[in-house]
């Protein structure tokens, strides 16, 4: 035999989740440092494991950090062919 239970509804509290530790003020900061050191310079571009690497950072909190906070997109680098004349 089940015995039934009401439906619960849960209501989420302000301050009730999990606080995120990585997405302080500074790691933004750092990552958009990082980012914009980058614009204009040839060949210098960092991937966000690279940047990740260098800020011991998830990776995975970098590109949320770009897209979310700094409103970027994070691209995959891939080689093409190359094109002839």
């Amino acid at each position: 035999m089940i015995a039934q239970f009401p439906a619960r509804q849960w209501k989420w509290l302000p301050g009730s989740s999990r606080r995120r530790s990585v997405k302080t003020d500074s790691n933004v900061k750092l990552v958009n440092d990082l980012i914009c050191n980058q614009e204009g310079q040839l060949g210098t571009s960092k991937s966000p494991q690279e940047i990740a690497r260098e800020t011991r950072i998830s990776h995975s909190s970098v590109a949320r950090i770009a897209k979310k906070d700094l409103q970027l997109s994070v691209f995959h680098r891939c080689e093409v062919q190359s094109l002839s004349t």
